[in-house]
């Protein structure tokens, strides 16, 4: 927020803030000291804990792609492409040496994987949903939206790889562009979750 930032509130953090609760999966809102919003979370599950951090949201990603990081390539994507190499057939863009190439034209049991990049693109069942919360950390930790909506019915909503999803994505860029003076309609935000991909 461009105003009342600086101010404090009886917790010591700052009155204006997005505070993610690990432990009760949940995402809350504060504005000048006092709670704006509540909304569930998934958080990292047990093998891939989501770190205890502070950080600053940089941007807001709109219609994103998804660069997978190192981790997930390695423990997700890898194997993946060894059981099932389909799956690159559809919403994925496939990059060797900088250029764009046909993943069908390669032989993804033999091939080097560390010579490719990996590109799921923005919309359908994108990972990252429609909104893409920009953080830049040690951890590639981030706060996004998720196409699987159900999975906030859950109890247990310990399933993520460590970055966040939250509930209501649509509702928390719209707070943070009226902080920072960029209001926007739901008609609005909605448009923008559709594409192009847009950062603000």
């Amino acid at each position: 927020k461009k105003t009342n930032s600086a101010k404090v509130d009886t917790s010591g953090r700052p009155g204006t803030r997005i505070e993610v609760s690990i432990s009760k999966q949940k995402v809350t809102i504060y504005e000048n000291g006092s709670v704006a919003m509540r909304m569930r979370a998934i958080v990292g599950s047990p093998s891939r804990p989501t770190p205890v951090m502070r950080d600053k949201i940089s941007s807001i990603k709109f219609a994103p792609e998804w660069n997978p990081p190192k981790t997930i390539l390695q423990r997700d994507i890898y194997p993946e492409l060894e059981r099932n190499p389909r799956f690159l057939y559809r919403g994925w863009t496939v990059y060797k040496g900088g250029k764009k190439i046909n993943p069908r034209d390669v032989d993804w049991k033999t091939a080097d994987l560390s010579n490719y990049r990996f590109v799921q693109d923005s919309g359908g069942i994108n990972a990252l949903g429609s909104i893409r919360f920009t953080m830049h950390n040690r951890e590639s930790i981030f706060i996004h939206d998720t196409p699987f909506k159900a999975s906030f019915g859950k109890e247990d909503r310990y399933a993520s790889s460590g970055c966040i999803r939250v509930e209501q994505a649509g509702r928390m860029a719209a707070w943070m562009l009226r902080q920072d003076g960029q209001p926007k309609s739901t008609k609005e935000i909605n448009a923008l979750k559709k594409g192009p991909t847009k950062i603000i």
